[in-house]
């Protein structure tokens, strides 16, 4: 009997350990096929918000808009971040750059970025990226200036931008027309930053990379 009741025992614990096994599967194949709808959502928000802001850039003559750019002048709204629901995505990093006539779109959604992307690509890259930081990490990182300015004798902005960034924010804060960074440089005392953050690229077309 008490052999017997050894091997009942083996068998339930067996039965146990499968059944935690097949569900710990089960639950990452529903986890992963959710994360794939959201970078499949990120990637429509990124077309939708390129697509409307062109028309803004012809018509501002712009190279480079933001959009926090839209969201001011009303063209275009918030865009809710897929992978936070009670977030948004990220108007300062997030732009559509023209060049040479083709579309380029950036859109940042909390950790996870589609970055300088051409918008008639057939597959979109994701990245999972960190927090931008002055001090370079080690191993393959982004690397971006931004800029500030002083006004009698203190930093003004309580954030680092770009430079086409940085010339929309200082014309809104301090309603002036500049045109171009430069102007504004002949004219203030400026402050710039290189920031390093690491980037990893996690999906190819809401196909998630090994």
């Amino acid at each position: 009997m008490q052999n017997n009741k050894g091997f009942m025992r083996y068998e339930v614990l067996s039965i146990l350990l499968f059944s935690l096994i097949f569900f710990s599967i089960v639950l990452s194949l529903v986890s992963q096929h959710s994360l794939n709808e959201k970078f499949h959502v990120m990637k429509y928000n990124a077309l939708v918000f390129a697509t409307n802001g062109v028309s803004y850039q012809y018509e501002s003559a712009l190279d480079t808009s933001y959009l926090v750019q839209l969201v001011d002048a009303s063209l275009f709204k918030e865009i809710k971040n897929p992978f936070s629901g009670s977030k948004y995505c990220n108007q300062y990093e997030s732009k559509i750059e023209i060049r040479n006539t083709k579309k380029y779109v950036t859109l940042q959604c909390g950790d996870y970025l589609i970055s300088n992307q051409y918008v008639g690509d057939s597959k979109y890259k994701i990245y999972k990226v960190g927090r931008w930081k002055n001090k370079k990490p080690n191993g393959s990182v982004e690397i971006k200036k931004v800029y500030n300015y002083i006004d009698d004798g203190k930093i003004v902005f309580d954030d680092y931008y770009e430079k086409d960034l940085f010339v929309y924010m200082f014309n809104k804060k301090n309603e002036t027309d500049y045109d171009t960074f430069e102007e504004i440089n002949n004219d203030y005392e400026l402050k710039s930053m290189t920031l390093y953050r690491k980037k990893r690229l996690v999906t190819l077309d809401a196909s998630v990379v090994k």
